[in-house]
């Protein structure tokens, strides 16, 4: 066994070296002849990826190249050679920088490459291999975030991981550097060493704002937090003007888009761009209020919540908190930076009867939970409008919520099952299912989910929060049917500025998305799945 070793690795030096010599001398169609022999005696060592990838590049074989580079790259991603061979190879490949001198290509960084690498694969199927890179490539971006390479991200963990330890695992090595020095802080006030907390957050909190009033905010606002639980401090309540909210609402590509768009048309509204993670998504108010219903000890909860959705600054632990981290960034470092970290501040100071064990813990809970919708969908102190537009923020499978909250109304887009598939592989690049996946993974929703809104639109049509439930086709093809929703949201027919977001004659191919689809079976799949909800077209 040992001779077998020793004249595998024989054979494979010598064949490295020929090639070496024939690539010196040009011969290079023998040198590619060479370096293929010596990656079949050993698949793992690097050098012979990259030097086939060098001679490759050297005959204009560059999506070749790009693989040789690419192997090597990943055998060993911290070579500079092998990075820039790559970066090089890519960009003649993609037809940019075949004049770039050595100097300019020298400037790529390891995390362009890195970048560069996890496309390359994922784009090639080979999610697994894919990983490292955007791993390395997400955990070194500081405070920026990036939307569409998460969705990647995610689809690619997720045809890889099986178990929760797994993505666990994953997204904790995503982190970035500010987001693990929060996380200290989160687990020193988890354990009750609150005055750690407090002189780390201090530190950190004045690293991450450069504005002083800000991270003063920030601070005050952990000290309330800590104080409220360890003391039983009990802050004065901060006034906190009450808005009525309008949050459409569906279950992913089903059309709330449209919605949103049509409502916010009228004037005196004031719309909050984004989904605004806060209320439903990873570690917050809807996780807050679960735990709340079913354990005892929710203060870890409270903790996360603080940190991830209204901060953005922990390390995650799955893939929804990097989405909920960037929405909650988008406000924390934001240009109005210091409204909200005002906000926040007033916030944590409302919530001292909730983490002081005072009173009855869920009516305070939904106390401060509509302290946070009112006070976080305004944004800043401008009280120029009378009603606050939010897009998406409540799914449907997450109705539950609307029992926190007040003023609010709820409007529930569903929308035929055989566009919506469509719309979904065609807009989301991150999705990988076929018909039968995606009738699979409704199969269950599509009823469940139109009896939970048609039960919440009878619970709640005497109260101050409404819930409303919206065909998107229809909504697409009636101005009656818009007008309605428009007053049952009490808005004034007469404010409105039509067509300015939403263009009913281009939204109308989006009924019939189905009916262009290349793979016409897959739609048949779809009706014959759920025919009780797609749509039909009385004027057809």
């Amino acid at each position: 066994m040992v001779c077998a070793l020793i004249w595998g690795v024989s054979e494979l030096v010598s064949d490295l070296v020929r090639g070496n010599q024939l690539l010196r001398s040009g011969q290079l169609e023998e040198a590619v002849a060479a370096y293929q022999k010596a990656i079949a005696h050993d698949k793992t060592f690097h050098w012979s990826h990259y030097m086939l990838g060098e001679t490759l590049e050297k005959l204009g074989r560059l999506e070749e190249a790009v693989e040789s580079y690419q192997r090597a790259f990943v055998l060993k991603p911290d070579q500079s050679d092998f990075r820039l061979g790559f970066v090089r190879a890519v960009h003649k490949a993609k037809g940019k920088g075949k004049t770039s001198e050595p100097e300019q290509i020298s400037s790529v960084s390891l995390v362009e490459a890195h970048q560069i690498n996890a496309e390359f694969l994922y784009e090639a199927k080979d999610y697994e291999g894919s990983l490292n890179s955007f791993q390395y490539y997400l955990s070194s971006q500081g405070n920026k975030y990036h939307q569409a390479v998460h969705k990647k991200v995610a689809s690619a963990a997720q045809q890889i991981f099986t178990s929760r330890s797994e993505h666990k695992q994953f997204w904790e090595g995503c982190s970035d550097s500010m987001s693990r020095k929060f996380q200290a802080c989160l687990e020193l006030a988890k354990n009750s060493r609150f005055l750690e907390a407090k002189q780390r957050f201090a530190l950190h909190a004045r690293e991450l704002f450069e504005q002083p009033q800000v991270s003063e905010n920030w601070i005050q606002a952990f000290q309330k937090i800590c104080d409220s639980r360890e003391q039983g401090h009990i802050f004065e309540r901060s006034k906190i003007r009450t808005v009525q909210k309008i949050v459409v609402s569906g279950m992913g590509w089903s059309g709330s888009g449209a919605l949103y768009d049509y409502f916010r048309e009228f004037k005196n509204i004031k719309v909050l761009k984004g989904e605004a993670r806060f209320l439903e998504k990873s570690s917050s108010l809807l996780t807050l209020y679960d735990k709340i219903r079913k354990v005892t000890d929710w203060w870890p909860s409270f903790l996360e919540f603080f940190f991830c959705s209204l901060l953005g600054f922990k390390v995650m632990n799955r893939s929804g908190e990097y989405r909920s981290m960037g929405a909650a960034r988008r406000f924390s470092l934001s240009p109005d930076a210091k409204t909200y970290s005002e906000n926040v501040n007033k916030l944590m100071g409302n919530a001292s009867p909730l983490l002081a064990g005072k009173g009855d813990t869920l009516s305070n809970f939904k106390i401060f939970a509509d302290d946070v919708a009112n006070l976080l969908s305004s944004e800043s102190d401008s009280h120029d409008y009378d009603v606050v537009l939010l897009n998406n923020c409540i799914k449907i499978g997450n109705i539950r919520l609307v029992d926190c909250l007040k003023n609010t109304k709820l409007f529930c887009t569903f929308r035929d099952p055989r566009s919506n598939f469509v719309s979904i592989k065609r807009e989301n690049v991150a999705y990988l299912d076929d018909a039968s996946m995606f009738i699979k993974s409704r199969r269950d929703n599509y009823s469940e989910y139109h009896s939970l809104v048609s039960e919440y639109q009878e619970k709640t049509q005497n109260t101050s929060n409404q819930v409303f439930k919206v065909q998107f086709e229809e909504f697409v093809l009636s101005e009656t049917y818009r007008q309605e929703l428009a007053q049952r949201a009490g808005l004034d027919l007469s404010t409105h500025e039509p067509h300015q977001h939403f263009k009913p004659w281009e939204s109308k191919k989006n009924v019939y998305l189905h009916q262009t689809y290349e793979n016409q079976e897959e739609i048949r799949a779809i009706e014959q799945a759920f025919p009780e909800y797609c749509f039909t077209d009385s004027n057809s």
